[in-house]
């Protein structure tokens, strides 16, 4: 850590309590990942490594969920066959 000149103090910006945290998220999918990630998860801070991990539990949410369905954009098409 960064030497702290006399007279000042260091307080970590990404420590969040729970309800703070869960307020972080405004999508409904998301704040429902949120609450049970602090249900399974319970502590006094949470930090961006559980930022991290909430993400990462969604992408895999969103990744299971495209199995047989064509997923069209404007200049792409995508199909992910079930295996």
């Amino acid at each position: 850590m960064a030497n702290i000149p006399e007279g000042y103090t260091y307080t970590r910006c990404d420590q969040y309590s729970a309800d703070e945290f869960l307020a972080m998220f405004q999508s409904d999918s998301m704040r429902e990942i949120v609450a049970a990630y602090i249900k399974d998860n319970p502590k006094d801070i949470y930090n961006t490594d559980d930022e991290i991990a909430v993400h990462q539990i969604h992408d895999g949410l969103v990744v299971n969920s495209m199995n047989d369905v064509d997923h069209r954009g404007t200049t792409k098409r995508y199909h992910y066959p079930s295996h």
